[in-house]
């Protein structure tokens, strides 16, 4: 029973973090100056490292200055998307938590109490 407690709380801890994070890329539309995807912004983020690394940080934050300069409107459709998916994934979070709990209180009664 604990094993299953511990699988189902860890997945909704998992789902509950992946939601909240692609709530946070939504609500930020307005920032990013590139073509809204997850490949995308994985390949924005590597370029700023690569030039991070290579060229220090005072180019990076040129590299960042430049598109935050360059922000788009904000899709306020987007935004709201995203605030209810942080929220979402806030409540899997707890809902996560509360499960591992219960299986650690469950684990603890039945080595309490062995049949």
């Amino acid at each position: 029973m604990t094993s299953v407690l511990n699988l189902v709380g860890f997945i909704l801890v998992a789902v509950g973090s992946c939601t909240a994070m692609w709530g946070i890329f939504k609500q930020a539309n307005g920032y990013y100056t590139f073509k809204a995807t997850v490949w995308t912004f994985a390949q924005v983020i590597f370029s700023l490292c690569k030039v991070f690394v290579t060229q220090g940080p005072t180019e990076a934050s040129k590299m960042f200055g430049y598109n935050l300069n360059n922000t788009r409107v904000e899709n306020r459709a987007q935004s709201l998307l995203g605030f209810f998916a942080v929220f979402t994934g806030f409540v899997l979070q707890l809902a996560g938590a509360t499960v591992l709990y219960i299986a650690t209180l469950t684990d603890a009664a039945e080595k309490a109490h062995p049949h």
